[in-house]
Protein backbone atom coordinates (compact mmCIF):
# COMPACT_ATOMS: atom_id res chain seq x y z
CA UNK A 1 0.00 0.00 0.00
CA UNK A 2 1.11 3.49 -0.83
CA UNK A 3 0.41 6.74 0.92
CA UNK A 4 -1.14 9.26 -1.47
CA UNK A 5 -0.88 12.18 0.93
CA UNK A 6 0.50 12.60 4.43
CA UNK A 7 0.89 15.88 6.25
CA UNK A 8 4.28 16.77 7.71
CA UNK A 9 3.09 15.93 11.27
CA UNK A 10 1.69 12.58 10.07
CA UNK A 11 4.99 11.70 8.36
CA UNK A 12 6.86 12.61 11.56
CA UNK A 13 4.52 10.49 13.68
CA UNK A 14 4.86 7.47 11.39
CA UNK A 15 8.64 7.82 11.42
CA UNK A 16 8.87 8.29 15.20
CA UNK A 17 6.41 5.59 16.23
CA UNK A 18 7.08 2.99 13.52
CA UNK A 19 10.63 3.82 12.45
CA UNK A 20 9.80 4.10 8.78
CA UNK A 21 8.92 6.70 6.20
CA UNK A 22 5.25 6.76 5.16
CA UNK A 23 6.06 5.40 1.67
CA UNK A 24 5.39 2.58 1.70
CA UNK A 25 3.13 2.31 4.73
CA UNK A 26 5.10 0.98 7.72
CA UNK A 27 4.88 -2.82 7.92
CA UNK A 28 2.91 -2.85 11.19
CA UNK A 29 0.33 -0.42 9.77
CA UNK A 30 0.06 -2.41 6.54
CA UNK A 31 -0.48 -5.65 8.50
CA UNK A 32 -3.16 -3.95 10.59
CA UNK A 33 -4.91 -2.70 7.43
CA UNK A 34 -4.72 -6.13 5.79
CA UNK A 35 -6.26 -7.77 8.86
CA UNK A 36 -9.43 -5.71 8.37
CA UNK A 37 -9.59 -5.11 12.10
CA UNK A 38 -12.16 -2.61 13.35
CA UNK A 39 -9.99 -1.94 16.39
CA UNK A 40 -7.64 1.01 16.66
CA UNK A 41 -3.92 0.53 16.22
CA UNK A 42 -2.15 2.01 19.23
CA UNK A 43 1.56 2.56 19.67
CA UNK A 44 3.26 4.02 22.75
CA UNK A 45 6.60 5.76 22.92
CA UNK A 46 7.50 7.03 26.37
CA UNK A 47 4.69 9.27 27.58
CA UNK A 48 3.31 9.66 24.03
CA UNK A 49 0.57 7.47 22.58
CA UNK A 50 -0.33 7.35 18.90
CA UNK A 51 -3.72 6.00 17.88
CA UNK A 52 -4.40 5.13 14.24
CA UNK A 53 -8.01 4.78 13.12
CA UNK A 54 -9.51 4.04 9.73
CA UNK A 55 -12.06 6.42 8.20
CA UNK A 56 -12.99 5.02 4.80
CA UNK A 57 -9.80 5.13 2.73
CA UNK A 58 -8.12 7.57 5.13
CA UNK A 59 -6.05 6.91 8.21
CA UNK A 60 -6.37 9.33 11.10
CA UNK A 61 -3.45 9.67 13.49
CA UNK A 62 -4.04 11.07 16.97
CA UNK A 63 -1.09 11.66 19.28
CA UNK A 64 -1.61 12.32 22.97
CA UNK A 65 0.51 12.46 26.04
CA UNK A 66 -0.36 10.21 28.92
CA UNK A 67 -1.31 12.28 31.92
CA UNK A 68 -0.52 9.51 34.36
CA UNK A 69 2.99 10.94 34.57
CA UNK A 70 1.61 13.73 36.73
CA UNK A 71 1.48 13.09 40.44
CA UNK A 72 -1.81 13.56 42.28
CA UNK A 73 -0.49 16.82 43.76
CA UNK A 74 0.64 18.11 40.34
CA UNK A 75 -2.82 17.35 38.96
CA UNK A 76 -4.41 19.14 41.90
CA UNK A 77 -2.21 22.23 41.42
CA UNK A 78 -2.85 22.21 37.68
CA UNK A 79 -6.61 21.88 38.19
CA UNK A 80 -6.58 25.13 40.23
CA UNK A 81 -4.35 26.84 37.65
CA UNK A 82 -6.81 25.78 34.93
CA UNK A 83 -9.51 27.57 36.95
CA UNK A 84 -7.50 30.78 36.72
CA UNK A 85 -5.92 30.80 40.18
CA UNK A 86 -2.54 32.44 40.77
CA UNK A 87 0.32 30.59 42.45
CA UNK A 88 -0.39 32.47 45.69
CA UNK A 89 -4.07 31.52 45.56
CA UNK A 90 -3.27 27.87 44.83
CA UNK A 91 -0.77 27.86 47.69
CA UNK A 92 -3.38 29.21 50.07
CA UNK A 93 -6.03 26.72 48.93
CA UNK A 94 -3.70 23.72 49.24
CA UNK A 95 -1.77 24.86 52.30
CA UNK A 96 1.50 25.04 50.41
CA UNK A 97 4.24 27.61 50.05
CA UNK A 98 4.04 29.60 46.79
CA UNK A 99 7.52 28.33 45.93
CA UNK A 100 6.22 24.76 46.22
CA UNK A 101 3.40 25.56 43.79
CA UNK A 102 5.95 27.08 41.41
CA UNK A 103 8.10 23.93 41.63
CA UNK A 104 5.10 21.67 40.98
CA UNK A 105 4.28 23.76 37.90
CA UNK A 106 7.88 23.55 36.64
CA UNK A 107 7.63 19.76 36.88
CA UNK A 108 4.25 19.80 35.12
CA UNK A 109 5.63 21.92 32.27
CA UNK A 110 8.48 19.47 31.75
CA UNK A 111 6.21 16.42 31.86
CA UNK A 112 3.63 17.89 29.48
CA UNK A 113 6.21 19.42 27.14
CA UNK A 114 4.94 22.99 27.50
CA UNK A 115 6.46 26.30 28.61
CA UNK A 116 3.57 28.30 30.04
CA UNK A 117 0.77 27.88 32.56
CA UNK A 118 -1.78 28.59 29.82
CA UNK A 119 -0.40 25.79 27.64
CA UNK A 120 -0.28 23.44 30.64
CA UNK A 121 -3.90 24.25 31.53
CA UNK A 122 -5.01 23.74 27.92
CA UNK A 123 -3.20 20.39 27.71
CA UNK A 124 -4.67 19.36 31.08
CA UNK A 125 -8.21 20.24 30.00
CA UNK A 126 -7.68 18.34 26.74
CA UNK A 127 -6.56 15.29 28.70
CA UNK A 128 -9.62 15.50 30.94
CA UNK A 129 -11.85 15.76 27.88
CA UNK A 130 -10.15 12.74 26.31
CA UNK A 131 -10.70 10.76 29.54
CA UNK A 132 -14.40 11.58 29.48
CA UNK A 133 -14.91 10.43 25.89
Amino acid sequence: REVEFASAPARRQLREFFGAAPRPVPHEVAAWLESGSDRRLTRQRGSRVLTVTREGDALLLDERRRHSLLTAREREVLAWVARGKTNAEVASLLWLAPSTVRKHLENVYAKLGVNTRTAAAARFLGLLEAEAS
